[in-house]
């Protein structure tokens, strides 16, 4: 069974993929724990996943942010991701 913070980083990559975060976008970890109906702990490590497979950039003191990335590095992602599920 997979752990809340890993579908919660699913979910929050298949949300991103569907556009429905701008590129930029901070993500504040209280709204998305309130949005998505988890703990703030569970949020960090969705967001802190979701950053190692390149869609969030994490910044110390700043928080998190959706990744702007081109059309074709959006592809090799996908295709990436495609692998592992």
């Amino acid at each position: 069974s997979t752990t809340a913070d890993a579908t919660l980083a699913e979910r929050l990559i298949a949300d991103i993929v569907a556009a429905r975060f701008a590129p930029g976008t901070p993500l504040r970890e209280q709204e998305i724990a309130t949005a998505y109906g988890v703990s703030r702990p569970t949020t960090r490590e969705a967001l802190r996943l979701a950053a190692q497979a390149g869609f969030v950039d994490i910044n110390p003191f700043r928080g998190a942010r959706i990744v702007e990335m081109s059309f074709e590095e959006f592809l090799d992602i996908s295709v990436v991701l495609e692998g592992l599920y």
